[in-house]
């Protein structure tokens, strides 16, 4: 049985000063961070276990060109970002009607056909295709709030993730590849100014190119003490973070937690196997994770769990646990929870995190969230961590972790409900 009292919240928040600093994957200061975690581990762990590294390429975009002109009722430019991975506009830029799409509603999509659409909200994966398929020429999203100032009334660039878990970007049942529609974002502040002076036409560039990058997993498995309990866990977090800010909340608190949890579970081994894995690529759409899961598919065919961690640490919020998987697994998770008196909630949906990777292969995923602030904006700084916060999800996920690698029989069966295989493959 798991020993709770080996978890520390200050131990883990003295591991995470080491990271203080944004960590990009496929950047120097990726690798850098890599490179620290490996050493951490190697300074705590038992020596007969040994850590792996896995380094997998990606390609990635870079926006070097993002502006947005007003051209008629007036001329008026606008500062812009882009998405990357959107596409590219010809050199010359394109000159087209705009509308205002709202959140992009089908009703509202009808008319944007031969035009810029202009949203409200974000762009994803979903309303990518939808756009695409309404004939949209681009896009522009709205990011920010009236309440901004200073820097923060600079949009910022962001990561446009358009292929599903499984099939084309165009979708499994696409017969021909739709054209990449250009993204741009723009400030709150300017898009209310942007449709109160009633903007009929726009001229937008958006140039980027694509490059060639490598990211790093890394894991160790931790042996099950009985021999005949082959089917095992898998413990994960990310710890690459955006450009925007040093990830603090998101993940570093999630890669301090599965390390604490790595070297509790050493000290104490269960009856299953355990391997613990700190996924590169996370915030460029799964990138690591993926990679990880295609290259030991084999191996996670006696991965019967996946238990994944990704925002944690800060003492003013709640913790959830999202379930990919079948009610009986949300039930089981909300028994554990009981169990060790501490509070949680569950919310039974395919969550955007590496846990997506795992229940794409039909093993049932949790990933443990706890609500913050400041996510991916320069705000997400070590300063607003908490030891507390820390240690008690630390202890939570531990007994649950301890109940299901100690178990004989595993209480649910490894399967994945049809709709949420859907979701995963679209």
């Amino acid at each position: 049985m798991l020993d709770l009292s080996l978890l520390s919240g200050s131990h883990t928040l003295k591991f995470m000063n080491n990271f203080d600093y944004i960590r990009q994957a496929g950047s120097r200061n990726g690798a850098r961070a890599a490179a620290e975690i490996v050493k951490q581990l190697k300074a705590e762990l038992p020596s007969y276990l040994t850590v792996k590294t896995e380094p997998f390429d990606f390609t990635c975009a870079e926006v070097s060109t993002a502006s947005f002109e007003a051209v008629e009722p007036y001329r008026k430019s606008y500062p812009a970002a882009g998405y990357r991975h959107s596409g590219s506009t010809p050199a010359e830029g394109i000159t087209a009607p705009l509308v205002y799409a709202e959140y992009g509603d089908p009703i509202s999509l009808t008319r944007v056909k031969g035009a810029v659409a202009l949203l409200s909200i974000p762009v994803s994966g979903g309303l990518y295709r939808r756009l695409q398929k309404a004939g949209a020429l681009a896009f522009i999203s709205t990011a920010g709030s009236p309440l901004d100032g200073g820097q923060d009334r600079f949009p910022q660039s962001r990561n446009l993730y358009k292929k599903p878990m499984g099939g084309q970007a165009g979708g499994p049942d696409a017969s021909q590849p739709l054209p990449d529609i250009p993204g741009l974002i723009l400030h709150y502040k300017d898009v209310l100014e942007i449709l109160n002076r009633g903007v009929t036409t726009c001229h937008l560039v958006l140039r980027q190119e694509t490059l060639s990058k490598t990211g790093t997993n890394i894991f160790v498995t931790v042996p099950g003490t009985d021999p005949d309990l082959a089917e095992g866990l898998c413990v994960s977090a990310h710890y690459d973070s955006v450009p925007q800010g040093k990830g603090a909340y998101d993940n570093l608190s999630g890669t301090g937690i599965v390390y604490e949890l790595a070297l509790a579970f050493a000290k104490n081994p269960p009856r299953r196997p355990m391997t613990f894995i700190w996924f590169d690529g996370e915030e460029l759409g799964l990138l690591g994770s993926r990679a990880f899961c295609q290259s030991h598919r084999k191996e996670l065919g006696n991965c019967r769990f996946a238990y994944n961690v990704d925002l944690a640490g800060q003492l003013i919020g709640g913790t959830v646990l999202g379930v990919t998987a079948g009610p009986e697994v949300e039930a089981a998770m909300n028994l554990y929870g009981r169990e060790a008196g501490l509070g949680m909630s569950t919310k039974r949906q395919v969550w955007s995190s590496d846990s997506n990777s795992f229940a794409a292969l039909g093993i049932p995923a949790v990933t443990m969230d706890r609500d913050g602030f400041g996510m991916h904006t320069r705000f997400d700084t070590l300063d607003l961590i908490s030891p507390w916060a820390l240690e008690r999800d630390e202890k939570l996920s531990g007994f649950i972790l301890d109940r299901l690698a100690s178990s004989t029989v595993f209480p649910f069966d490894r399967a994945m409900p049809v709709e949420f295989a859907e979701k995963l493959r679209r």
